[in-house]
């Protein structure tokens, strides 16, 4: 029974995916700001207040922050591909209980 459940628990455990998050902000400026403007707001906030975590909300803090260097938060998307430990690209398959891998 034990076995069973030691099992059934590195399964369970396997089958958790790292994702990655992406931050989606619009230019509040006029004209818009470029991209090179956003990296540089997201530099200066990563300094101030560290990176945005994958599956932790973007805190309320660095929000501020980019809003006063002139970006103003959207989304943040879920992006539901990774690379495994040997290069390849993979994304969850069987609504998260497996994945599938590829070179390509």
């Amino acid at each position: 029974m034990k076995r069973i459940i030691l099992v059934m628990a590195l399964l369970a455990a396997s089958a958790v995916s790292a994702y990655a998050d992406t931050d989606v902000w619009t230019s509040t400026s006029h004209p818009a700001g470029s991209d090179a403007d956003r990296v540089a707001a997201n530099n200066y906030c990563d300094q101030q207040f560290g990176l945005p975590q994958n599956g932790i909300p973007t805190s309320a803090a660095y929000k501020r922050c980019m809003a006063g260097r002139g970006w103003k938060f959207v989304k943040t998307q879920r992006d539901d591909t990774w690379v495994n430990h040997r290069g390849m690209s993979c994304h969850p398959i069987l609504n998260g209980l497996g994945s599938e891998c590829s070179s390509f």
